[in-house]
């Protein structure tokens, strides 16, 4: 069985979680291809008999610019399917939501799972020196029993389910929560509200070199770099990669997150997706 883990990953725990989740597939016999969405078209999918599909939570719900490319995904010889996402606090019904997406393209989703890890956003405002940073920096992401058991769960449930996709019509989505049906409304539009406030406050200091990595690196073809001068456009996904991976740390959005605490990843080498293949690829665990 040929499986996909596709995912969209801002500042590497969803990356880390893929990896995770081939490394046990593999184990278990099967061949498995981890890809950030950055580098497979949608199209591409189709050469794969099986989707794991995953993305971390913006307000109770799925990067906007996922739905898109969610709605361009098929899989037509074999539909089986698998969601994961992580989260820095709570994914609301994500899950349930995406799992739905998935079930009315024909795909039959035999498993779902959840991971808490650090949410970037908040530690863009957090002190190097605080106990949530030296929290961050001192956790073995690797050995987290939590981690590991949830990772387990979904690849039984993943390895359980390709061999009896052919024989269901739908699967089995996460069921709805309640109290989200009132929450995730107001959640989304408070977010929503958030990023359009935010995204037009990105800037680089005087401490900008100049690298151009930022350009690089921004999933959204964002930012143009003109020698010191760097320019951000209006159509920011908020994934915040540019501001936790400037070398020099000179990508601020406000004063409030000068001299913060910058996040690179559950193992701290996350390389984003467009250098890998330049001999910067983190390790097969991050």
């Amino acid at each position: 069985m040929k499986i996909l883990i596709l995912y969209f990953s801002g500042t590497g725990n969803t990356k880390f979680i893929a990896n995770k989740i081939a490394t046990k597939l593999e184990r278990k016999g099967h061949h498995v291809t981890p890809a950030s969405v950055e580098n497979v078209e949608p199209e591409e999918a189709s050469s794969y008999d099986f989707l794991v599909f995953g993305y971390p939570i913006y307000g109770y719900d799925m990067p906007k610019f996922l739905k898109g490319y969610l709605e361009r995904l098929s899989l037509p010889s074999s539909r089986g399917g698998a969601v994961y996402d992580t989260m820095g606090y709570d994914g609301g019904n994500s899950l349930r939501v995406t799992a739905e997406k998935l079930i009315e393209k024909g795909f039959v989703v035999v498993g779902t799972a959840e991971f808490k890890m650090p949410g970037n956003d908040g530690l863009a405002i957090t002190d190097w020196k605080s106990k949530t940073a030296q929290q961050v920096l001192s956790t073995d992401y690797g050995r987290s029993q939590e981690i590991r058991e949830g990772v387990e769960r979904l690849v039984d449930q993943i390895d359980a389910g390709v061999d009896r996709v052919i024989k269901q019509s739908e699967g089995n989505p996460p069921k709805r929560k309640f109290i989200y049906r009132l929450l995730t409304p107001a959640t989304k539009l408070l977010f929503d509200i958030f990023e359009r406030v935010f995204t037009g406050k990105f800037r680089a200091d005087e401490s900008c070199i100049g690298c151009g990595l930022c350009e690089r690196i921004c999933p959204a073809d964002n930012i143009v770099v003109h020698g010191t001068e760097v320019e951000f456009g209006d159509d920011c996904y908020f994934c915040l990669r540019c501001l936790h991976q400037c070398p020099v740390e000179a990508i601020q959005i406000t004063r409030f997150t000068e001299g913060k605490f910058r996040y690179r990843g559950p193992t701290g080498n996350y390389v984003p997706a467009p250098l890998v293949g330049e001999g910067r690829e983190d390790s097969g665990s991050a």
